[in-house]
């Protein structure tokens, strides 16, 4: 023990006994006193060097970046994760939806959904089931396609109506085939159309068939004959007057192609108008042949 205090001195034994001396107690040419907490440093012989706190002023041979990791490096080890890094998302995080999905009701058919409101995605019925023909497609209120007015039509469409109506002097008659929805919304290729009627002196007669604004002119010629009974058919021959009355396929008057690609329509209706005297007659029937695609 005295040879320790002989070397170190009153003072230096001091520092190691309880960690600090009186200030400016001068030892052995080193000069001692209280670490300054300001101050990381003491100076010994006008030199610097870290000094750990927590050995109340002793210096440390440890440097006070190293974290401790065993090459003295100052790699602390890896890091301990606490939680998610808030700036990471996962499925359904940081997204528009919100993870959501598809709203059904916002009028936009998306993922998951079939249709949305009058959005179907562009399809109609034979897209969604080729064994329709025809018709409308809907929306269910659950975004799902609703083929109740599709239709299998077939294909041609043939309608007869039995009228029994009077034909009257300066006077027209009408009368309107109505086809059922299911029957509708195709695309016309052909259209032909049968009329039967008696009548005195023909000639008298106009006869025109009209759908959506389109009015095609069937009969506006002959005289004397008595009664009609024709098919207007656009492949049909030349009307001889001499037999209108026997069931003939003739050519109309103004071609029935001004139907050709025009959608299949509800409302067909015929005109036939009586523009003299003295001649009367009774619209028996007509008949629509519709073909389309």
């Amino acid at each position: 023990m005295r040879r320790v205090v002989a070397l170190l001195g009153t003072c230096g034994l001091a520092v190691v006994m309880t960690g600090g001396c009186a200030k400016g107690v001068d030892s052995d040419g080193f000069t001692f006193g209280p670490v300054d907490p300001t101050n990381d440093t003491a100076t010994t012989d006008g030199g610097t060097g870290p000094v750990d706190l927590t050995t109340s002023g002793v210096g440390s041979m440890t440097d006070a970046t190293d974290g401790g990791g065993p090459d003295g490096s100052t790699d602390d080890g890896p890091a301990v994760t606490t939680g998610p890094d808030p700036s990471e998302t996962g499925p359904g995080e940081g997204s528009s939806s919100g993870g959501m999905g598809s709203v059904c009701g916002d009028g936009m058919a998306e993922v998951g959904e079939e249709c949305d409101g009058v959005d179907l995605g562009g399809l109609s019925c034979p897209d969604v089931d080729p064994t329709f023909t025809g018709g409308t497609l809907a929306c269910t209120a659950g975004c799902a396609y609703d083929t109740s007015q599709c239709s299998t039509a077939d294909n041609p469409i043939v309608v007869c109506q039995a009228v029994g109506a009077a034909i009257n002097d300066n006077a027209t008659t009408s009368n309107t085939i109505v086809l059922p929805a299911g029957q509708t919304g195709g695309t016309i290729t052909d259209v032909n159309v049968e009329v039967e009627l008696d009548h005195t002196y023909i000639g008298d007669l106009d006869i025109d068939v009209n759908m959506g604004g389109t009015s095609v002119v069937l009969f506006n010629t002959c005289s004397s004959e008595d009664n009609l009974h024709v098919i207007f058919d656009d492949s049909g021959g030349a009307l001889t007057c001499a037999s209108s009355d026997i069931g003939s396929t003739v050519q109309p008057a103004s071609p029935l192609s001004a139907y050709g690609g025009a959608t299949v329509q509800t409302n067909w209706t015929l005109d036939v108008a009586d523009t003299a005297s003295a001649d009367t007659g009774t619209l028996q029937q007509w008949c629509l042949t519709i073909t389309w695609m």
